[in-house]
């Protein structure tokens, strides 16, 4: 697993996971048994994401709370959170907004390779 950040502007941020397939094979079983108030956390160098699910609406929120660390906050609603797993599945790079809106106070975007 690698994870990147591409700063486009102050506001946007890309964050970019690349999963093998063995990789992206337990990250849908973990995701698929997400409930209520659950996560699922991944790190890497410095980096934590936080895949949650979200009632009213999809958000993806980047913060540093320390120098060298970043947590960013992938919440989707549970209707999109099925769509970012299937896709997943398939085993192809694809970008979040492809088929998932984020509410405009999401300061992230996410794409996975």
């Amino acid at each position: 697993m690698r994870l990147e950040l591409n700063v486009q502007s102050d506001r946007m941020t890309d964050v970019v996971l690349t999963l093998s397939q063995e990789e992206r094979t337990g990250l849908v079983k973990k995701l698929s048994g997400l409930e209520g108030m659950d996560e699922v956390r991944i790190e890497d160098s410095g980096i934590t994401v936080f895949f949650k699910l979200r009632a009213g609406d999809s958000r993806v929120l980047i913060a540093k709370p320390e120098p060298n660390e970043w947590v960013v906050t992938v919440g989707l609603e549970s209707h999109y959170m099925k769509i970012f797993i299937e896709k997943l599945e398939q085993s192809q790079g694809f970008k979040l907004a492809s088929f998932c809106p984020v509410n405009r106070v999401s300061n992230a975007s996410l794409t996975l390779s």
